[in-house]
């Protein structure tokens, strides 16, 4: 059943969208990772270069993103190992953080004030 809230569909909608998207971690390179390096300087108000390139900076941006997430949601059973991987529940939680910021498309990402691509 759905929520008044509507919070189960969109937990629903979130996990069908994370298994498509590609494990990020050291090493990768794409649109993919431009997109994470952006979201993690809006977001999480870090100062990653946009490059597209998975590299030790934005690994540990990953590892302090999860750590927050961890921290920020005791009770969340959505825990994040904290890995500097994101992998399905790392996207889960960014997906998370676009719902709770009212963000739904990666061009109001991009729009939001204080970001450049």
């Amino acid at each position: 059943s759905v929520l008044a809230n509507g919070s189960e569909v969109t937990s629903q909608a979130n996990a069908a969208y994370v298994t498509h998207l590609p494990v990020l971690k050291k090493g990768t390179a794409g649109e993919a990772v431009r997109f994470l390096q952006q979201f993690l300087n809006c977001y999480i108000d870090y100062y990653l270069v946009i490059d597209g390139q998975f590299g030790s900076q934005t690994e540990q941006a990953v590892r302090n993103f999860q750590s927050d997430y961890n921290y920020q949601g005791k009770s969340n059973p959505d825990y994040l190992i904290v890995d500097g991987i994101v992998g399905k529940e790392t996207y889960r939680a960014i997906g998370n953080m676009f719902c709770s910021h009212g963000v739904t498309s990666s061009q109001n990402l991009r729009d939001k004030e204080g970001c450049s691509n």
